[in-house]
């Protein structure tokens, strides 16, 4: 029983499609799952350039973007998907700057390997002249605070 289980399990493994970088920056299926995500390592450089939308603080409008990017084998940015916005003006401000972050490349038992991160940014109105903070929780899912007003 345990050897046909576990001939069971290398056919499937045997099955599952090596994933290009192609593959990956086409697809808008689900991030696949790998030992170790890909990490913004300019994460907070790249969060004091969002401006908070002007429009969007004279509507007093706060809230959060959730944007799923693919990263290549290398740590390069190969495209985003705006997966969920609170307001447009806030998703505009954000996908404007995704791009210019940079990456340490998912592994996958050790070796780097394309892969897709989900990045969380948050918009709070607060006293003019306050800064963004970057507080990552988890160092692939920060917490993100672009702050404005």
């Amino acid at each position: 029983m345990k050897k046909s289980i576990t001939m069971l399990w290398i056919l499937f493994l045997a099955a599952i499609p090596t994933l290009s970088a192609q593959s990956i920056a086409n697809s808008s299926d689900p991030c696949p799952l790998v030992t170790l995500p890909p990490h913004a390592q300019n994460l907070c450089s790249v969060l004091a350039l969002i401006p908070y939308p002007q429009k969007a603080v004279q509507a007093e409008i706060e809230g959060m973007v959730q944007v799923r990017i693919w990263v290549s084998e290398r740590g390069n940015y190969l495209r985003h998907q705006t997966v969920q916005s609170s307001h447009e003006l806030l998703s505009e401000a954000v996908t404007g700057y995704v791009s210019q972050l940079e990456f340490a490349p998912a592994q996958q038992n050790g070796a780097p390997v394309s892969a897709c991160v989900h990045l969380p940014f948050i918009f709070r109105l607060q006293p003019k002249g306050s800064a963004s903070i970057c507080t990552p929780k988890k160092p692939d899912v920060p917490v993100i605070v672009v702050k404005g007003r």
